[in-house]
């Protein structure tokens, strides 16, 4: 992994710091530094290691990420941006992943045989009637994320496989959530969409594949911090942003022991920590941005003695007796250095909040509480070699109606300050995929170089992201 880096380039006129070294923030210096040479830009990190939540590492002798990290998108240009960070060295996976429900293995996205097969007479037909009895409703946007699902799905379905998951997710109740999350995560997505996706599935129409880097998901964005160093950018690591003030035309950043002036700024830490610091906000935001919460995320890393667990790349855990509820298998998405032999590592996700009983329970409680799920999920036949956990703190965040209020007063004062965008997950308070910060990252940087591009309008629209299929074979 990258050590903490400094370089400088000279000559330059325009200075814009970026904040943040994920995925948002090193997309934006890559587009600017490959498009405008009359700019100096910095990127300053607070972490030790960039790519953010995207950032991959060795455990075990084996490569991981955080959690699953695909990168798929509809759209050719950002393909291109990302292939050209990935290089040579990636490959095309072909997505196995499924549903467990009721100690059953339903494959997702879903598949004809499966909802034929796996579910009994009675639950097959209440899902079809309720879908028929919410026919009424499907042009209809519901006021919060049960009433939208329920609404493109029918209550059976929803409640089958979606409600219990959704609430373990976000820790709050459905209802109590936004039905902008169902417009992020599922769009007009539902059951005629659905059942007509699986009949592809089964006539092999679809080609569900995606591409991976050899080397993780952070490859790219290692790849990424090499190149903006290579063209003339710095990059500081542990150096967290803790003051920024605006004077006259100029910014002054506090970051780590440096303060250091800036034209313009490209922001994605959380917006409400950047409302914190930045001396111009007005009180009421900073008072608002209070309410804003992200839901949290627990790792749990098991190496486990054995040849083969199950074939999947993840699995949803749709079940009230286990409390992960997503597991992953490191070794089921082709990277070369994962083919030891004798063991694989798997990493299941406990999602909390900052503080609560799960979040303070010590390491070897929660290594337990992973070997149970184990146990009850039915994959540990042999024996565990070695656990180790990860916390990331506000990693989701939870958009309640309330919260798209606050957000609307605070994406109205950022659009006024010309020279500061926040942008990113934690930025714009979105649940974004890869691509979705890759398109922020560069509409900002655009913006930089003089255009008018709306960051806060990404991941905005109403269609289904599973239909962002990728079938280009990708270079090398």
């Amino acid at each position: 992994m990258l050590s903490r880096i400094i370089l400088f380039k000279k000559g330059s006129t325009l200075r814009v710091a970026i904040i943040g070294a994920g995925p948002t923030g090193l997309s934006s210096a890559v587009h600017l530094l490959k498009n405008d040479r009359n700019v100096h830009v910095d990127v300053i990190e607070a972490s030790d290691v960039v790519g953010g939540i995207s950032k991959s590492f060795e455990l075990f002798d084996h490569i991981v990420d955080l959690g699953p990290h695909r990168f798929y998108t509809k759209d050719k240009a950002i393909l291109k941006f990302w292939l050209n960070l990935a290089g040579d060295h990636c490959h095309i996976v072909n997505r196995q992943t499924s549903i467990f429900y009721e100690n059953k293995f339903i494959k997702y996205p879903l598949s004809a045989t499966d909802l034929m097969f796996a579910l009994p007479l009675a639950t097959k037909a209440k899902i079809f009637s309720s879908f028929l009895r919410r026919q009424k409703y499907k042009y209809v946007d519901g006021d919060n994320f049960s009433t939208t699902m329920r609404y493109r799905f029918g209550d059976k379905l929803y409640e089958t496989f979606f409600k219990s998951y959704t609430e373990k997710l976000w820790g709050t109740c459905d209802t109590d959530l936004s039905a902008t999350i169902a417009y992020q995560r599922i769009g007009g997505f539902g059951l005629g969409k659905a059942i007509t996706h699986a009949l592809y599935r089964t006539t092999g129409k679809v080609n569900d594949t995606f591409f991976y880097p050899t080397l993780g998901c952070g490859q790219v964005w290692e790849n990424a911090t090499k190149e903006i160093i290579k063209m003339g950018g710095r990059v500081f690591l542990s150096h967290p942003v803790t003051y920024i003030e605006k004077k006259k035309r100029a910014f002054q950043i506090q970051f780590g022991n440096r303060q250091n002036s800036y034209d313009k700024i490209i922001s994605t830490i959380p917006v409400g920590r950047l409302v914190k610091i930045y001396q111009q906000s007005p009180q009421r935001l900073k008072d608002a941005v209070k309410e804003l919460k992200f839901r949290s995320t627990i790792l749990a890393y098991a190496e486990i003695l054995g040849e083969h667990l199950f074939n999947e790349q993840w699995i949803y855990v749709n079940s009230q007796h286990i409390k992960t509820g997503r597991i992953t298998n490191f070794s089921n998405w082709g990277m070369p250095n994962n083919k030891k032999r004798g063991s694989q590592v798997v990493c299941m996700e406990y999602w909390c909040d900052v503080g609560d009983e799960m979040w303070n329970m010590n390491d070897s409680h929660l290594g337990v509480m992973a070997k149970r799920d184990l146990i009850q999920f039915g994959v540990l036949r042999s024996h565990i070699a070695r656990q180790t956990i990860i916390r990331l703190p506000h990693t989701y965040p939870i958009i309640t109606n309330s919260a798209e209020k606050i957000l609307s007063d605070v994406s109205q004062f950022f659009r006024a300050e010309k020279d500061l965008q926040t942008i990113g997950r934690g930025g714009a308070f979105k649940y974004n995929n890869q691509d979705h910060c890759i398109e922020m990252g560069i509409g900002a940087a655009k913006n930089v170089m003089g255009q008018n591009i709306s960051t806060w309008d990404v991941n905005s629209e109403k269609h289904y992201l599973e239909s962002s299929l990728i079938t280009e074979v990708p270079p090398g």
